[in-house]
């Protein structure tokens, strides 16, 4: 087993963005995860990662961590069947490519955190919800499924705001 903080490929595109301009909260929470626990990963987040984001300076970049070891690919194994029926009764799409990122870092050694924004990790039935039922799912992780995540798996789940907190990043 690897460990490290799992990175959502909605994450990439803002962090290719400040990577270009060398600042930004996404910027400086991933070169500080990379710097302290590194990132978790697995072939289907990477080839996600590489789909969002294919341009040449991203994969230098990308080539070059898993050269340095920062980046450090998972071998994941399956989530019992008991999780799954949870997960399926919290509404996560357990059929689409989302729950590779569960898996990725439910089989970290210990950090078990996903950095995303997608609402699926924080409560998703809450999509169309009002503004506020979907704030409070996600800018306050008090949705069900972040809650059952967490509880039961192990995994945190936030924001690059909240990785922050967790983390102690400056």
């Amino acid at each position: 087993m690897a460990n490290g903080v799992v990175i959502d490929a909605n994450i990439i595109p803002v962090f290719y963005g400040e990577y270009k301009k060398r600042s930004g909260v996404v910027y400086d929470v991933v070169l500080w995860i990379l710097i302290n626990t590194g990132i978790a990963i697995n072939e289907h987040i990477a080839t996600e990662w590489k789909n969002t984001c294919g341009a040449d300076i991203f994969l230098k970049w990308y080539t070059k961590q898993l050269e340095l070891g920062t980046i450090r690919k998972v071998e994941c194994g399956n989530i019992g069947m008991d999780a799954k029926k949870k997960m399926i009764m919290y509404g996560f799409p357990v059929n689409t490519r989302d729950v590779h990122y569960i898996r990725c870092a439910y089989y970290t050694e210990s950090t078990k955190y996903i950095m995303t924004y997608n609402y699926d990790f924080y409560e998703p039935k809450c999509q169309r919800s009002t503004i506020q039922a979907r704030s409070r799912a996600r800018e306050l992780r008090q949705g069900k499924f972040c809650r059952f995540l967490s509880k039961e798996l192990g995994i945190s789940v936030g924001m690059p705001q909240h990785c922050k907190l967790d983390f102690n990043i400056p």
